[in-house]
């Protein structure tokens, strides 16, 4: 009897090992996408006006600086950037192959993963701290749609993130903004956007 258990935590472990992790969205239009994970280093912003098909890709209508935009069609979009703790095996393997692949196939493509923890997200207009109810934070899942959930100690994610407003205290005026971003380790990463004019 033993040596059965024996002989099928063996087959169990040789076939774990052999087993490389599946792709996040494989063949997701022309596209394999494998999770790398990553620690961030710094943030950047860019404005942006909503668009039917915000929630659904990242399809941007980017604002210039000065523009006029009213606040329940603006957002901020927060790139991150960082260091690369843990590459995925597969997405190594299946890189290093893409050279020999016949036109049609599948590129593969690397999605970015944030470990940080979140331990608070600070959004200031004109160097005024705005409330938590004054805006609202979507997280990139692994599938590329974009959902709203409580932030607080959790990872930070896929890149970009998207921030939509609720309500502003200031409006039908100049306004930049300012975003700070603190994980549980206590560093701090911010970013500034453009200014903008902002109506109601």
């Amino acid at each position: 009897m033993r040596k059965i258990i024996y002989l099928f935590v063996f087959v169990i472990l040789i076939y774990s090992c052999n087993k490389l992790p599946e792709p996040d969205n494989p063949n997701f239009v022309g596209f394999s996408l494998y999770s790398n994970y990553y620690i961030l280093t710094n943030i950047s912003t860019r404005l942006a006006k909503r668009d039917a098909l915000d929630d659904r890709c990242d399809c941007y209508k980017y604002i210039n600086k000065n523009d006029t935009v009213s606040y329940d069609s603006l957002y901020i979009v927060i790139n991150l950037n960082g260091k690369m703790i843990a590459e995925n095996i597969a997405y190594t393997e299946e890189s290093e192959k893409e050279d020999t692949l016949p036109p049609g196939y599948p590129r593969v493509t690397e999605q970015k993963f944030f470990i940080n923890k979140i331990q608070n997200f600070n959004i200031y207009t004109n160097s005024k701290l705005l409330n938590y109810s004054d805006f609202t934070v979507f997280f990139k899942d692994k599938r590329g749609h974009y959902i709203s959930k409580s932030y607080y100690k959790e990872p930070l994610g896929y890149s970009p993130l998207k921030i939509y407003f609720n309500s502003l205290p200031e409006l039908n005026k100049k306004i930049q903004f300012k975003i700070e971003i603190e994980d549980d380790k206590g560093n701090v990463f911010s970013a500034v956007t453009d200014s903008v004019f902002v109506t109601d």
